[in-house]
């Protein structure tokens, strides 16, 4: 396990962490994309992301990750079964503890969609996307033969990560600083899944 990859998007978050919250001037910039996004999707369904974020934190949020489970098992990897529900569950309480400490505020009231007010940085959502998704990308490029098969859902996966994140902007509860702080945070947890994985095999 290389150490340095670990530290390096570490810091690289706490970088975005010192921008996001000690400088208005990045916050303005947030909330002009903000605006920007939402203007581009004016006319389209806001169900459309409120979907998409069910599905990549809270209670919807089981179901893929059940799937993927039951697919480990029929294929009788249990030990992934194990460490992939390890790692989302300690992914979400890190993201939980982060908010926390962290305590940065929601974009202004008048661009959420969606009533929340409890803290912003890093996004959970897309903290969670990139986990499970990342770890989906890492799963299907490590165990499907067919490469047409195997190409065509690692890129539907590698996609749902940027959407994720989007539709947290189109919702305005999100700053695009929240979602790279999740991003990297998330990014670090797929890290550790694949280091651990492959050790796990070696054995």
């Amino acid at each position: 396990m290389d150490i340095r990859k670990y530290l390096i998007v570490f810091v690289l978050f706490l970088i975005v962490t010192c921008l996001a919250v000690g400088f208005p001037s990045v916050t303005r910039l947030d909330i002009s994309i903000i605006a920007n996004v939402q203007s581009a999707m004016a006319d389209f369904s806001k169900q459309i992301p409120i979907t998409v974020s069910d599905l990549t934190y809270g209670a919807k949020y089981w179901i893929p990750i059940l799937i993927v489970a039951l697919i480990l098992v029929i294929k009788r990897k249990y030990a992934s079964v194990v460490l992939m529900l390890i790692t989302i569950q300690t992914a979400y309480l890190t993201s939980d503890i982060l908010k926390t400490i962290i305590g940065r505020v929601r974009p202004p009231m008048e661009m959420r969609v969606i009533p929340l007010d409890n803290p912003s940085f890093p996004s959970g959502h897309s903290l969670m996307a990139m986990c499970f998704w990342g770890i989906c990308i890492y799963l299907l490029n490590r165990y499907i033969k067919n490469d047409a098969l195997k190409w065509t859902l690692i890129v539907l996966c590698a996609l749902m990560i940027p959407f994720t994140g989007f539709t947290r902007l189109w919702l305005g509860v999100h700053y695009p600083t929240d979602l790279l702080g999740g991003y990297l945070i998330g990014f670090i947890f797929v890290m550790l899944f694949a280091d651990i994985q492959n050790r796990i095999e070696k054995e």
